[in-house]
């Protein structure tokens, strides 16, 4: 398994071959952000192909979520369907985690569904203690006029890293 930084090029093509045409705004809103250096593409890479991605946002337009040098917004964290279980996320999760430890970041945050038990305790056993709040806002999914989204509620989490 590896864990790697990827570019905007990489995760157009993932997105098209997960989504296709769907997502089109969120997609260049990634791409434009990676280029732009705002945001960094994570990927887990198996056997030369991309089974896992994270993001991390370093400034947004609510600081809640990030802002520079400060507190980094982790989404879009997704690992292949059938290769979920083995530890690939977690593996993806302390990789990235530490990459922005080195990089200074002291904050780093996620939205998680509050309904979903099982995931609120896997984020809090990856260090997410902290709620910062309830948002109906994602701030990385964008419609088409490039406004954040509106969505379901979710609950920002918090954590608070060392290097």
């Amino acid at each position: 398994m590896n864990y790697r930084r990827a570019d905007s090029e990489e995760m157009i093509a993932l997105w098209q071959k997960q989504f296709g045409e769907k997502d089109l705004f969120t997609r260049e809103f990634f791409a434009r952000k990676i280029n732009a250096g705002e945001t960094v593409f994570f990927a887990a890479e198996q056997d030369g192909e991309l089974i896992g991605e994270l993001y991390a946002c370093t400034e947004l337009e609510d600081h809640d979520f990030a802002q520079k040098d400060i507190r980094a917004y982790l989404c879009a964290f997704r690992i292949r369907k059938d290769l979920r279980g083995q530890g690939i996320g977690t593996g993806l999760m302390r990789y990235v985690l530490t990459e922005l430890a080195k990089c200074g970041y002291s904050e780093i945050t996620i939205g998680v569904d509050s309904a979903d038990a099982g995931l609120m305790q896997y984020y809090r056993n990856c260090g997410f203690i902290q709620e910062i709040g309830i948002y109906t806002e994602d701030p990385c999914s964008r419609d088409e006029d490039m406004r954040p989204a509106v969505c379901e509620p979710f609950t920002l989490l918090l954590c608070k890293i060392q290097y």
